[in-house]
């Protein structure tokens, strides 16, 4: 019997059964109580513990992962969603991985392919670091299990250990580590931002561009010259628009005299509204 991971508050040992089936213990320090057995399907190599002891994963020879989660959700007495601890009952609660639910343990079970050595979360606990016998370090997402990115530099060689690090302040950005009033800040240089040329004829390029009125007396007189224009264009669209009216009037009026002249030809004459509504009422009656 080995230890072989240690948390905060609990011991976890790891146990080889003579089914060959590997068996992880969570034992309680301060109790010194045996909480929960996990047996696998297979020999486990490594273990990774998350930092929130949401969850763990085991890993084993043949390339499978599996994450077992250390809370479920159940039903409580009036129906409503809780969550509840797994296990805790004891020497005899022993949980197999892949009998209780088998679809819910194959959704949790991650295959890598190779034989699985070592294994670490990442400080945010969302990136599953995999070590592999033959010198491959794959990324994995906990929360889908997918695949991000496979590192073959150790290609050939055995991963036997993996840890993860905060980021280094130069590769994070312009920042300040220092903290302390009065102290100078550098400004992150800023590239200029220089007008964008559609067009490389410089010639071109000063036709289209608008150009600033000239100031002064010029200016004035430029402004001047802008209202007589607007003015002569006013008096245009005015007499434009005269000669408009006076052809639609003229049009309307032919067309109302030539329909009454075949009216008239044909022996029909119009007649008033009101005296056919008169002459409606008197047949009634």
């Amino acid at each position: 019997m080995n230890v072989y991971n240690y948390q905060k508050d609990q011991l976890v040992l790891k146990i080889v059964l003579p089914e060959k089936l590997s068996a992880i213990a969570l034992w309680d320090l301060s109790s010194k109580t045996l909480l929960t057995t996990f047996h696998f399907p297979q020999p486990i190599a490594c273990l990774v513990w998350d930092a929130t002891e949401r969850l763990f994963f085991a890993g084993s020879a043949d390339g499978s992962i599996h994450q077992v989660n250390l809370f479920r959700q159940r039903e409580d007495k009036f129906g409503r969603a809780a969550m509840e601890a797994v296990g805790g009952g004891g020497v005899n609660d022993m949980i197999r991985i892949n009998d209780e639910d088998p679809q819910a343990a194959k959704k949790r079970l991650i295959s890598v392919g190779q034989p699985v050595t070592t294994m670490s979360i990442s400080l945010t606990s969302s990136l599953l670091l995999v070590g592999t016998a033959t010198g491959h370090i794959h990324t994995y997402d906990i929360a889908s299990h997918q695949l991000l990115r496979t590192l073959s530099t150790h290609k050939g060689m055995v991963i036997t250990h993996l840890m993860t690090l905060l980021r280094p302040p130069d590769l994070v950005g312009h920042v300040s580590l220092t903290l302390a009033a009065g102290t100078e800040t550098k400004e992150v240089p800023v590239r200029p931002i220089a007008p964008f040329q559609r067009m490389r004829d410089a010639k071109a390029r000063d036709l289209h561009e608008a150009k600033r009125p000239p100031a002064g007396a010029a200016a004035q007189a430029r402004v001047l010259e802008l209202e007589a224009e607007v003015a002569r264009l006013r008096e245009q669209l005015g007499k434009a628009k005269g000669m408009n009216d006076t052809m639609w009037e003229t049009v309307v009026k032919q067309i109302v005299h030539e329909k009454k002249d075949k009216v008239a030809a044909n022996g029909q004459a119009e007649e008033d509204p009101e005296e056919a509504v008169r002459r409606k009422k008197r047949g009634r009656t």
